[in-house]
């Protein structure tokens, strides 16, 4: 085997980081390097309540996961932004919002705004995104 080919194959072996908008945030809040280390450009399965499903505007949706924490550490809110190809839209067509599911797709882009005094948040961009679970 090539060295090409032994790459691909220990990039297809890794499972996919498993993790919710309230974990991503306080990670984000606590570890900028962790983040970026676990997170960016990476396969991850998020699970959360979907507050909606939007379109993207060239043909694609958006599902949007949103987590607020209020501890005495942090108060802040979450937001995942999974952007969906417009192939599987009767996938996310049973999907309802407020129910619990899993996505799965690859972090593009981390927004890291917790250290702002006014609306701290973090906003994550996935590409490439499935549902896993919870689409009924």
């Amino acid at each position: 085997m090539t060295s090409a080919t032994l790459i691909l194959l220990a990039v297809l072996s890794v499972q996919p980081i498993k993790t919710t908008p309230a974990q991503i945030l306080a990670t984000c809040h606590f570890n900028d390097a962790d983040v970026d280390a676990t997170l960016l450009h990476r396969t991850v399965d998020v699970s959360s309540k979907v507050a909606s499903i939007d379109r993207d505007g060239i043909g694609g949706y958006v599902v949007k996961l949103e987590a607020d924490v209020q501890s005495a550490d942090l108060t802040a809110r979450s937001r995942v932004h999974c952007y969906f190809d417009g192939t599987l839209r009767g996938v996310l067509a049973r999907v309802r919002p407020g129910r619990e599911i899993m996505v799965r797709g690859v972090v593009r882009k981390i927004d890291d705004d917790t250290r702002r005094y006014v609306d701290p948040n973090v906003l994550v961009i996935m590409k490439g995104c499935q549902v896993v679970a919870g689409a009924e």
